[in-house]
């Protein structure tokens, strides 16, 4: 009987230990996790040049974008900083009389020297486009490995409703939101 009355106050304690434990680990693991924070990073306009124009897709113009000197652009986004990136908006227009009205679709996609091409945003079924139209982000496109890159290649291509007789000019404005480690506030 003497037992008995001692292993409860121990089953006790031993409960009270893995519950402090448990909040103790608990705590540590949150305070340890990194704070982040987002960041909007645009590229100067991306002009693309797009001829010999068919009816129909294929029809692509291709832009090295440096990729290296848009980070240095904002020098609270580094590679060694960097958490995560997503593609928030692109928007591509034409500035001629006739507009975007003789398009039918696009797409973008983003590739480099050691990445493949990868589309990242498009539009199908445009009709009575204006001079400027935003383009539809594709989900599920991991885009913070070509940030990593110090170039990478930006591919417009557009599918036309008519065949072209002169050279398409073509702008497109990407945007991009970047999750970095936050600077230590003291």
């Amino acid at each position: 009987s003497k037992f008995n009355l001692i292993t409860i106050p121990i089953m006790k304690l031993t409960s009270f230990k893995i519950a402090f434990t448990s909040l103790a680990l608990a705590a540590t693991l949150f305070s340890c996790s990194v704070v982040t924070e987002t960041i909007s990073l645009e590229t100067p306009a991306q002009t693309f040049n797009i001829s010999d124009i068919f009816e129909g897709g294929g029809n692509s113009a291709t832009q090295e974008l440096n990729i290296k000197e848009l980070l240095e652009s904002n020098p609270m986004i580094t590679k060694e900083k960097m958490e995560e990136a997503i593609l928030s908006s692109v928007t591509i227009s034409k500035t001629d009389s006739a507009g975007l009205s003789a398009v039918r679709g696009a797409k973008l996609s983003f590739s480099s020297d050691d990445l493949p091409m990868v589309a990242v945003a498009n539009k199908n079924d445009i009709t009575g486009a204006d001079k400027e139209l935003t383009l539809d982000i594709l989900d599920d496109t991991e885009i913070a490995e070509y940030l990593n890159q110090d170039v990478i290649y930006v591919t417009l291509d557009i599918d036309y409703t008519a065949d072209q007789d002169e050279t398409q000019v073509v702008s497109a404005s990407i945007k991009f939101d970047v999750e970095v480690e936050a600077e230590a506030k003291e």
